[in-house]
C-alpha cells in the first residue's frame, strides 16, 4: 500500500514537473529576428527582377515596394492633404420630362440628426444646376461632381436629395437614384472610394426623413426611390430629404504591406518588378511570434528605377 502511495506521489511530481516545463519552454521571450536583406545593384532596369536575398529566418516576412500604396511611411496614415473630392450617380425619372421636383445640396455643418430642426439649423448650397438630370426612365450620368471647393477645417461634407412638391398642381412623378459613388482623389494617384460602389447605394449611409406629406417617403434599397405615382392623396404639399453619411474629404486607406512568408515558410529569396522608373525606399518588416508577444525589425533599402 505504501509503495503504491509512493508511485502515485511520483506520478503526480513527474506530471506537475512536465507541465511546468511545457509552460516555460513555451512561455520564454520571444527574440528580435536575425534578419537581413541584400542586393546585387542599387539600380535596375524598369520590368527587371530586381532578386532580394535574405539572410536568416523569421517566422513572418512582409514587403513595402516603396509604390503609390505600398509605402511603410503610410501604413498608419489614414488622413492626407491636397485630395480632390468629386461624386458621381445615375438618375431616372417617369413619366418622360416630368418637372424636376428634385434637387442635390451639400453641407458643411449638419450634424447627422435626422430631424427637421437639425436639417433646418444647418447651412446647405443647391448644387443642382450641376447636375445632367435624365428626363426619361432610362438611367442618365450626372457628370463627375467635383466638390473640393467644400473642403473646410470641418473636413466633412454631407450630400442630400430633396424631393419638393410645394403645389398640388404638380404632376406626380418617380425619381430613381443609382450607382452612386464618392472617390478622395490625391496628387500621388490613390483612390480612396469611401467604401462606395455602383451595386449597392447603401454604402454611402443614404437615411432618409419625410418632413411634410406623411404618404410619400424614399425607399433605400440598392437604389434610392421615392414615387409620388403611387400617392392617391396628391393634393398634399412633399417636402422628403435622403441624406449621406459624411464625407471626411482628407481620408485615405493605410498603405499595405505584401506578405511573403508565414512560420511555415522557409524562403531565401523574393523576386519583384517594378512597372515604372523613380527612386523607391523599399522596406521589409521582419518579425518572430510567440505566445509572449512579437518582436520586430525593418530593413531599408533605397533602389533606383530607370527606363
Amino acid at each position: 500500500m505504501k509503495c503504491r502511495k509512493q508511485i502515485k506521489y511520483l506520478f503526480v511530481g513527474l506530471l506537475i514537473g512536465f507541465v511546468l516545463c511545457f509552460v516555460a519552454c513555451n512561455s520564454k521571450d520571444v527574440l528580435p529576428p536575425d534578419f537581413e536583406v541584400l542586393i546585387d545593384s542599387n539600380s535596375y532596369k524598369v520590368n527587371t527582377n530586381v532578386i532580394f536575398k535574405f539572410k536568416g529566418n523569421p517566422d513572418q516576412i512582409y514587403f513595402y515596394s516603396g509604390e503609390v500604396g505600398k509605402k511603410y511611411e503610410n501604413r498608419q496614415r489614414t488622413n492626407a492633404s491636397n485630395a480632390t473630392n468629386v461624386f458621381s450617380f445615375n438618375s431616372s425619372v417617369s413619366p418622360n420630362n416630368a418637372l424636376r421636383n428634385l434637387s442635390v445640396l451639400l453641407s458643411n455643418d449638419f450634424n447627422g440628426i435626422m430631424d427637421s430642426t437639425s436639417i433646418y439649423k444647418a447651412s446647405w448650397k443647391d448644387i443642382s444646376s450641376r447636375i445632367t438630370w435624365a428626363s426619361t426612365s432610362t438611367p442618365l450620368f450626372s457628370g463627375i461632381i467635383d466638390v473640393t471647393a467644400f473642403q473646410t477645417e470641418r473636413d466633412t461634407l454631407y450630400i442630400a436629395f430633396k424631393y419638393l412638391r410645394d403645389s398640388p398642381s404638380l404632376q406626380a412623378s418617380r425619381w430613381t437614384l443609382s450607382n452612386f459613388v464618392w472617390n478622395n482623389i490625391f496628387p500621388e494617384g490613390k483612390i480612396y472610394p469611401y467604401n462606395t460602389n455602383t451595386n449597392d447605394i447603401r454604402l454611402a449611409g443614404f437615411q432618409a426623413l419625410s418632413i411634410k406629406g406623411a404618404t410619400i417617403k424614399w425607399a433605400i434599397n440598392s437604389t434610392l426611390m421615392i414615387n409620388e405615382g403611387l400617392s392617391t392623396n396628391l393634393s398634399s404639399l412633399e417636402e422628403d430629404w435622403v441624406i449621406s453619411k459624411a464625407f471626411n474629404m482628407s481620408r485615405i486607406a493605410p498603405d499595405l504591406a505584401t506578405p511573403i512568408k508565414n512560420t511555415s515558410q522557409l524562403i531565401t529569396n523574393y523576386a519583384y518588378k517594378f512597372t515604372s522608373p523613380g527612386i523607391y525606399n523599399v522596406v521589409f518588416v521582419a518579425s518572430n511570434v510567440n505566445i509572449s508577444g512579437t518582436q520586430e525589425v525593418q530593413k531599408a533599402l533605397t533602389i533606383q528605377i530607370t527606363n
